[in-house]
């Protein structure tokens, strides 16, 4: 079928589905709508976070669109996962990308868009959206679930005093400081002793999807992390490198973390580190607390001055506090659509203390941190 064809038989006005003879109006439309984003990366990170992955799971892409003048003037995605929940597990989407140009904002259409989305994806699932957008979200029956932990570890503490202390005072801080952190990092390197070894994965595999497997027994609800998303979110990626970690323990796979450092900016003037992921089983905790150990002495490597940590599971919390990190006032809510789903499914999905939730979840990993 030719473009003018395409142009024929889509409609000059209303709700239009993904076409890709539509991305040259999605490209027009996310230019005027984000206009920092720099405009080579718009198309491949669009079809990376809507297409590959819609493709990768075998469903249609999960993206609405509003048209008007023949143009697109709204635009609603959703990041297509698969999600764990108890024994079954079901195709659902990570709420994103919700903008409105500027001739229609405060209309109807925005509104509208999103209750379609809603109604042809009955389960949905969303971290990270602005106050206004969740206020939209709670009036079309989306509920709260929880808020989503941040830890951070501060690897190099002269940064962390120098603005805040007279210099002297500040170095024999730091320098304490920087003592005691060094004794409670060696102290959880022996307690994770053993027979460890560490190395970047060059291809996610079978041993990776055996270790999801034995994590999925411990986490009721969560994203499905086996060798295929892993792969599609981390080493396929158009916009973002990452750094993974395979932990093995007597030449088994037993922990994978997802790195990343963001340089300075004008928030933050120094280099941090992220740990963006991890797939372990909570109960392993010699495997978590070493898992740890490996992440932060990598990020240090890299010139980190703090590791940073978005993370909801109630065992792997207790290790990053236990290991020393610092709980940090909370920002992202992790909020739920549960209109297509029975009662006992929307009990359990709605559940806080159920959910296997970080920052690589969403599209938190590209704006947070």
């Amino acid at each position: 079928m030719t473009e003018s064809t395409h142009e024929s038989t889509r409609p000059a006005k209303g709700f239009v589905g993904y076409s890709a003879d539509l991305e040259s109006e999605v490209y027009a439309f996310q230019r005027e709508a984000y206009p920092a984003r720099p405009p080579e990366t718009i198309l491949p990170n669009w079809r990376w976070m809507f297409v590959e992955s819609a493709v990768r799971l075998g469903v249609a892409p999960l993206v609405w669109m509003y048209r008007r003048n023949s143009r697109v003037v709204a635009h609603q995605g959703a990041i297509p996962v698969r999600l764990k929940f108890g024994t079954r597990s079901l195709v659902t989407g990570w709420f994103v990308e919700t903008m409105a140009a500027n001739e229609v904002r405060g209309s109807a259409i925005g509104p509208m868009l999103v209750r379609k989305s809603l109604e042809e994806l009955p389960c949905n699932l969303s971290l990270g959206q602005t106050e206004q957008m969740r206020e939209l979200q709670f009036a079309l029956g989306w509920h709260l679930v929880r808020t989503l932990p941040v830890f951070m570890l501060v690897v190099k503490h002269g940064f962390d005093l120098r603005n805040k202390l007279p210099p002297l005072v500040a170095e024999a801080a730091a320098g304490f400081l920087a003592l005691a952190d060094r004794c409670a990092f060696e102290w959880q390197r022996w307690r994770s002793r053993g027979s460890w070894s560490i190395a970047r994965v060059e291809r996610f595999g079978h041993e990776h999807d055996v270790l999801w497997q034995q994590m999925a027994e411990e986490v009721t609800c969560g994203v499905v992390r086996d060798a295929a998303y892993l792969t599609w979110k981390y080493q396929q990626r158009p916009t973002a490198a990452f750094t993974c970690l395979e932990l093995r323990r007597e030449g088994e796979v037993a922990g994978i973390a997802v790195l990343m450092i963001r340089e300075p900016d004008a928030v933050y003037r120094y280099r941090r580190g992220l740990i963006v992921d991890l797939v372990v089983r909570p109960s392993d905790e010699s495997a978590s607390r070493r898992l740890l150990v490996e992440s932060v002495m990598e990020l240090r490597r890299m010139g980190a001055v703090s590791v940073v940590c978005f993370l909801a599971h109630l065992r792997l919390e207790r290790c990053f506090q236990q290991f020393g990190f610092r709980s940090r006032q909370a920002q992202h809510q992790f909020l739920v659509a549960t209109g297509g789903l029975d009662e006992p499914d929307s009990q359990l999905i709605l559940d806080p203390g159920a959910w296997y939730l970080t920052m690589g979840d969403s599209d938190l990993d590209a704006y947070a941190g």
